[in-house]
């Protein structure tokens, strides 16, 4: 080996006649090899740790503040008694499929599942098991998702609104208590009434239903 070059093949110190990379005996002159000290290995590791946990924690408060309107919201949520909602309480196939799907979800033999209008597929409501959350998280189909040929008419929007639907973004959401049978059946009532009267599903026939 000459004096000031580094030869990764040099003469035989080892078995294998290769030379180490790092040492006192390959470092350039006046260089320096640096290794990172176990001291600022742990700062790295804790800075992720942190990083990662707040952002975990961010999206738990989002959700727990989601569920927490939600529950006020079914609060104040109106009997189904009216308008779409009368369809729920006429004889049909539609309902016994939605209230099995519920039932579903609420009892986690499903995470999720999607009922589908037969009108038209594209129209759907979602009900959504949220670990450590009581409550089943609703969604139902906006016009946006649907197109300009197939958007919702202008009536569908107050209809939605006094069954208990809340706007968020481009799709219509809200939480729902499924501890009891009666909230249950009022979840069914909801969900029935969504995809007969304002969905256009036959009430007669039920709904496809299957995973998002």
């Amino acid at each position: 080996m000459r004096r000031g070059s580094v030869w990764l093949l040099g003469p035989a110190s080892t078995s294998t006649g290769i030379t180490p990379l790092l040492g006192s005996a390959t470092a350039l002159p006046g260089s320096r090899v640096r290794s990172a000290s176990l001291g600022e290995v742990w700062t790295t590791a804790a800075a992720i740790v942190l990083i990662g946990g707040a952002l975990l924690w961010g999206r738990y408060r989002r959700l727990a503040d989601q569920a927490r309107r939600g529950r006020a919201a079914a609060r104040r949520r109106p009997s189904v008694s009216a308008g779409p909602g009368d369809q729920a309480d006429l004889p049909g196939a539609a309902l016994p499929a939605v209230r099995e799907a519920i039932q579903r979800v609420a009892d986690g033999c499903d995470g999720s599942l999607v009922l589908r209008s037969g009108a038209d597929h594209r129209r759907w409501v979602q009900v959504t098991r949220v670990p450590g959350e009581t409550s089943l998280l609703c969604e139902a189909v906006g016009s946006d998702y649907l197109g300009w040929r197939r958007r919702l008419p202008a009536a569908a929007g107050p209809v939605l609104r006094s069954l208990g639907w809340d706007l968020v973004s481009d799709s219509y959401s809200q939480w729902a208590d499924v501890a009891t049978t009666d909230e249950r059946d009022q979840l069914t009532a909801v969900l029935t009434a969504t995809l007969v009267g304002v969905f256009g599903h036959d009430r007669q026939q039920p709904p496809s239903v299957g995973p998002p």
